[in-house]
């Protein structure tokens, strides 16, 4: 099976943000848990500034009777890192971006064993565009919670820019997006310190992670 990936560069600033450089398709042959680089792969040399973040490799599967992880999550993967030492209480994690000119969904993912094959997820955010909903869910032990979906307002536009916060407290999360409370998710994590992985995908443009 062919699949498409990205390799993305991401330059450290002196504030300790990461902003999104570019990012290069290569292609893969994926055979059971092994992915081979084909030789087309382009490679990028390392300097003192830029940041290898990761690789990631996205099938895509579908079935009739459930909605799989594909599903739930846009398989084009803008962004991965790593959150060192885990989430915290008062840690605030601020995403900007360009939503595309015809979005169809985009997802903000905070991951638990991020480098896992079956990785737990804290908190899954999804916006998705058709139906006008910001979804939040978790997973653990790859079983899906109970998705929530109240929002006050949709905010996203097609092509318009925005930041989005996402602010941890000793109970919950708290989202807002231009500076006005978007939703809250409780924590279902035992451990906050566990979540060590934020992965963003679908259809926007990053322009800062911090």
């Amino acid at each position: 099976m062919e699949l498409n990936v990205l390799l993305f560069i991401s330059q450290l600033s002196p504030d300790g943000s990461l902003e999104l450089q570019r990012s290069s398709p290569t292609l893969v042959h994926h055979n059971s848990h092994e992915v081979f680089l084909l030789p087309t792969a382009k490679y990028i040399s390392h300097t003192e500034t830029v940041k290898v973040i990761k690789l990631l490799v996205h099938g895509c599967q579908r079935n009739q009777s459930r909605m799989t992880d594909n599903d739930r999550c846009p398989s084009v993967v803008q962004y991965f890192g790593n959150i060192k030492g885990g989430m915290k209480p008062a840690m605030k994690i601020t995403i900007m971006g360009i939503v595309d000119d015809k979005p169809k969904s985009f997802a903000i993912t905070l991951l638990c064993n991020p480098s896992g094959l079956d990785q737990d997820v804290a908190l899954l955010l999804r916006v998705n565009f058709q139906d006008k909903s910001v979804v939040r869910n978790s997973k653990f032990a790859g079983i899906w919670g109970k998705e929530e979906g109240k929002i006050p307002y949709f905010p996203f536009t097609a092509g318009d820019n925005f930041k989005m916060e996402i602010l941890c407290e000793h109970q919950q999360m708290r989202v807002t997006l231009d500076g006005r409370q978007l939703c809250d998710f409780t924590h279902r994590v035992p451990q906050l310190r566990a979540v060590t992985g934020l992965n963003v995908s679908g259809d926007i443009k990053l322009t800062k992670v911090a």
